[in-house]
C-alpha cells in the first residue's frame, strides 16, 4: 500500500465516508418522515466516527510519520470544518 495524497486525499483523508455522509443528509431531507432520516443519519454518523478512528490508528501503525504529516494539512472527512474534525492520534 501506498500512501496518496492527490486527488479528493488533498482535501479530506476519507472521502467515502464523506460522500456517505452528504448521502445520508440527502435521506434526512428527502424522506417524509423527519424521525427515520433523522435516526438514519444519527446512526450513520455514529458508526462513521468509530470506523474513522480505528482506520486512522491502522494508519499511523503502517506510515507513521508521513500520516502525521499529512494529518496535519488535512481533515478527516469535512473540508469546511477545517481544525475540528483533525482526529489523528
Amino acid at each position: 500500500h501506498t500512501l496518496v495524497r492527490h486527488g479528493p486525499y488533498r482535501w479530506v483523508r476519507h472521502p467515502m465516508y464523506t460522500t456517505i455522509f452528504l448521502n445520508g443528509i440527502a435521506v434526512l431531507l428527502l424522506t417524509r418522515n423527519w424521525l427515520i432520516g433523522g435516526f438514519y443519519l444519527m446512526s450513520l454518523t455514529l458508526i462513521v466516527a468509530f470506523r474513522v478512528r480505528n482506520e486512522e490508528h491502522a494508519m499511523i501503525e503502517r506510515f507513521g510519520q508521513p500520516y502525521g504529516n499529512t494529518c496535519a494539512g488535512t481533515t478527516a472527512s469535512c473540508p469546511a470544518c477545517a481544525d475540528n474534525w483533525k482526529i489523528c492520534i
